[in-house]
């Protein structure tokens, strides 16, 4: 019998399709305020980690000043937000950043207030999206679960909502591996 033709009313000519299976069908995109909501978790997660690699290492662990500059400027971080205090301590201290161009660093978010229409929140999380697996890449060898996933399936996810979701539980799988390194040396 033919799967994909219609049951019950004799009919040969009047085909149905069985149902795709659920990986298959297309994921509703988020709104922009839930990606948002996404990015920010993300980036909570992120603080996280660098806090526990720099407790089991027993040094601060710096991070990328260009995916620091992504960092939205918020009133709303954790007490224990280390992340937001990086930031504002490289945006005050006149340093600069770059091998061959010396630039000071800029965040991105100083740059929308001065023209809103120059990089609204969801291209900031458009590039988190792609710019936090550069730093996964360097830790995709510590054995955590999930394993991140390969680059091909990054760059084809359908949404900036699912690059970061994947991201955050990628570090959610490092964080665990990093917690109990921490437990053990204490």
């Amino acid at each position: 019998e033919d799967l994909f033709r219609g049951h019950g009313n004799g009919s040969s000519s009047q085909y149905s399709l069985l149902p795709e299976p659920a990986g298959a069908l297309p994921k509703p995109s988020l709104s922009a305020e839930a990606v948002v909501l996404v990015e920010y978790d993300l980036w909570r997660t992120l603080d996280e980690m660098m806090r526990l690699i720099s407790m089991a290492s027993g040094r601060p662990v710096p991070i990328p000043s260009q995916l620091l500059g992504l960092l939205p400027k918020r009133d709303d971080w954790p007490q224990e937000f280390v992340l937001e205090d990086v930031a504002k301590s490289l945006a005050t201290s006149g340093c600069t950043i770059g091998t061959a161009s010396k630039s000071p660093f800029v965040r991105v978010d100083e740059i929308t207030s001065a023209n809103h229409s120059s990089y609204s929140p969801l291209r900031r999380a458009q590039r988190l999206s792609y710019a936090i697996w550069l730093l996964l890449d360097v830790l995709a060898m510590t054995g955590a679960e999930p394993a991140p996933p390969p680059r091909d399936v990054i760059l084809s996810m359908d949404s900036i909502g699912e690059r970061l979701f994947a991201a955050k539980l990628t570090i959610d799988g490092i964080n665990v591996i990093l917690k109990k390194m921490v437990s053990d040396n204490k």
